[in-house]
């Protein structure tokens, strides 16, 4: 009998992006995420169920939704590097792997911060935020 071996799955998922322009409150916590299914065993993606950038900048709808997919971008391209880096150690037997489960990575955008934002420097502390959780 042969077992065909699935390749490793370390991709990133994003599910939903969400700019929110001047938060007039405090930002309810998100809802508990579903039940996950068991997780297969060549499964080693993160998945983040919601990416929410709070800004205090006067944002029209476009320029909300361009902000958002530029700051997606920026940390999806940040987290494939950190998916190589686990890559090593999988394939070295460092680290054991399995999915990573997020239910909501929130920023706040204030200042200057929110007038002229960088996207890679908000995915950059995103992703190091997220890196940190896959270390621990």
């Amino acid at each position: 009998m042969s077992h065909l071996r699935r390749p490793l799955d370390l991709g990133v998922v994003i599910d939903r992006v969400r700019v929110v322009v001047r938060p007039r409150e405090a930002a309810a916590a998100p809802a508990a995420p579903p039940r996950p299914a068991p997780a297969q065993a060549d499964d080693h993606r993160i998945v983040v169920r919601e990416l929410r950038i709070e800004t205090e900048a006067a944002l029209d709808a476009f320029d909300a939704r361009r902000l958002g997919d530029r700051v997606a971008r920026a940390l999806g391209e940040r987290l494939a590097e950190v998916q190589e880096r686990r890559l090593a150690g999988l394939l070295s037997g460092r680290s054991r792997g399995g999915p990573v489960r997020i239910g909501a990575l929130r920023v706040r955008l204030r200042g200057d911060a929110a007038e002229r934002p960088s996207p890679r420097a908000v995915a950059e502390a995103l992703a190091s935020a997220v890196e940190r959780r896959v270390a621990t």
